[in-house]
């Protein structure tokens, strides 16, 4: 099963982003997403909701994997 961490790569290479282009969006630095894409930090909520709003991500798809 994919981390947290994963789901954020995948949805940022399904969506032709970039680590700068994604991480400018959730207003974060690129080395800060490339942390939490690797699962060496969280993601905030503030940052969650930006994914499931702004980008229309499923939200028990992000935090669990399961759904669409």
């Amino acid at each position: 099963m994919k981390t947290i961490g994963e789901r954020i790569r995948l949805i940022r290479k399904q969506l032709n982003l970039t680590q700068d282009q994604l991480s400018q969006r959730l207003g974060i630095g690129k080395a800060a997403l490339s942390i939490i894409e690797t699962g060496r930090a969280g993601l905030s909520q503030r940052n969650k909701n930006i994914l499931v709003q702004d980008l229309n991500i499923n939200p028990d798809w992000l935090e669990s994997g399961e759904g669409k």
